[in-house]
């Protein structure tokens, strides 16, 4: 676990230009003229660069979280294939999944069905994918 903690980078936030407004965080590269994130100043926030990537030890593998503290203790390589994004709980009731198959629930659902999925899913034995599972802890 010590050599995991010395190899893993922290990688900063990358904000959108214009945060101040109703905007999606999701990041675009600012190309104003007189833009001064893009000039580098360093109190307007980080530029996405090449420097920023991950260690090349954990690309392509899993991080298992730490419930408590919702940080990655370890990467594996992902032994699940996906089998299929689900949209509804038509898509889902729909699915059977084997030992190394998972699904994938959709970034557009809201919170209270999604915690019903979860729950469906764990009943009847429906693998999710792990990411997804790290921020229910309490489901019913």
């Amino acid at each position: 676990m010590s050599e995991f903690k010395r190899d893993y980078k922290r990688i900063p936030t990358f904000k959108r230009n214009a945060l101040q407004r109703k905007v999606p965080s999701s990041y675009r590269k600012p190309k104003g003229l007189f833009n001064k994130r893009k000039d580098g100043h360093k109190s307007k926030g980080k530029l996405v660069k090449i420097g920023y990537g991950q260690n090349r030890k954990y690309k392509g593998k899993l991080p298992s979280f730490d419930l408590v503290d919702n940080k990655p203790i370890n990467y594996e390589k992902s032994k699940l294939t996906l089998l299929k994004i689900v949209e509804n709980f038509s898509q889902l009731k729909e699915i059977e999944t084997k030992e190394k198959e998972c699904i994938i629930l959709s970034g557009s659902l809201g919170l209270r069905k999604r915690n019903m999925m979860i729950s469906y899913c764990l009943k009847n034995n429906i693998t999710i994918f792990p990411f997804q599972l790290r921020k229910f802890k309490n489901i019913k």
